[in-house]
């Protein structure tokens, strides 16, 4: 008997629904509150991308000057282990850059994946959309040398500056710098 009370229970507990006040709906939304959503989501979306997208273009440009940095420390650290010079070279036109040893030209391999040590930004996914503005090292030269001693190679009488790379993204750039003579490298 008291299996029947409860089935009975349980079946009028199934069938109640609350009562609708006149002129309202118990289920789903509006168009008036959809539309609302809509537009307000879509505004907060709008005034937020010139700021994604200013991060991600920053965030481009602070990885390839990382590149670029990795790059010449990489020459001027082989220069001292090796006692011979190496250099990094780089090229505007094909927005590429290459670590490769003095006296013979010859692009070196990177040690990480033992490829020849050769960058160009517009391959890099993560780099893409950098540019290599301008180069100028000493008497106008797009290549740093380093010697045995891991000090710039001097090509002029400035003592206080080989050069410089500026990298470019959107409309920020980045400037990499290689003091003279102790080869020290700086980016702002």
């Amino acid at each position: 008997m008291m299996a029947d009370s409860h089935h009975i229970q349980m079946r009028a507990w199934v069938g109640h629904f609350p009562k609708r006040k006149a002129g309202y709906s118990a289920l789903g939304f509006t168009l008036v509150e959809v539309i609302i959503v809509v537009l307000l989501v879509a505004a907060l979306a709008t005034a937020g991308v010139p700021q994604i997208l200013g991060a991600l273009n920053g965030m481009k440009l602070t990885a390839a000057a990382e590149e670029v940095v990795t790059a010449l420390r990489y020459a001027q650290s082989l220069s001292l282990k090796e006692g011979t010079a190496y250099g990094v070279e780089f090229d505007t036109t094909l927005n590429s850059f290459r670590c490769y040893k003095s006296s013979t030209g010859e692009t070196i391999l990177n040690p990480f994946d033992k490829k020849p040590y050769e960058i160009e930004l517009d391959s890099g996914g993560h780099i893409k959309e950098v540019t290599i503005e301008t180069v100028q090292f000493r008497l106008l030269r797009q290549y740093v040398e380093f010697d045995s001693l891991g000090e710039t190679v001097s090509w002029t009488t400035d003592p206080a500056k080989a050069g410089d790379v500026v990298l470019q993204c959107a409309n920020v750039s980045k400037t990499i710098t290689v003091s003279a003579p102790l080869g020290r490298i700086t980016v702002q």
